[in-house]
């Protein structure tokens, strides 16, 4: 695998759905990083994960590119930002539920899996993705 391949989950989107619908496919978002030491390059791939307060409805909602890798940003409480530009949303979220029956072990699944606050940034392997990608025929493209 060429490019590298992140999930992020920011609880500050209150609703990730929502912003999706409003803002929609080719919009480009500012993400807040508290730190940028993960090398996050452009040509990089999101996934955007919706944190849940039940954990089993969590999913991943869209798929997005970066665009503009971390950049200190002096107006923004973490001081750094990046940009990515949405590519694809999903018209059925990838649950975490979905993930874990694709992905038996805890000890293959995503971080993020197993966390459901804060913000978060996590780096998938090839394995994982590959694993989520075979959940939806459209990520075959990517």
């Amino acid at each position: 695998m060429g490019q590298r391949v992140w999930i992020l989950q920011d609880n500050l989107i209150e609703s990730l759905s929502d912003k999706l619908a409003q803002e929609g496919v080719d919009s480009v978002w500012d993400w807040r990083v508290d730190s940028h030491e993960d090398p996050i390059a452009r040509g990089d791939v999101v996934l955007l994960w919706q944190p849940s307060a039940d954990g089993d409805a969590a999913a991943a909602c869209a798929i997005a590119e970066i665009i503009r890798p971390a950049f200190y940003s002096p107006n923004e409480k973490t001081n750094f930002l990046f940009n990515l530009k949405i590519r694809k949303v999903f018209e059925t979220p990838i649950t975490r539920n979905e993930i874990r029956r694709a992905m038996p072990g805890s000890q293959q699944e995503p971080l993020i899996m197993r966390k459901n606050r804060g913000r978060i940034i996590a780096r998938l392997t090839d394995q994982q993705w590959e694993v989520i990608r075979s959940l939806r025929p459209e990520l075959q493209e990517i």
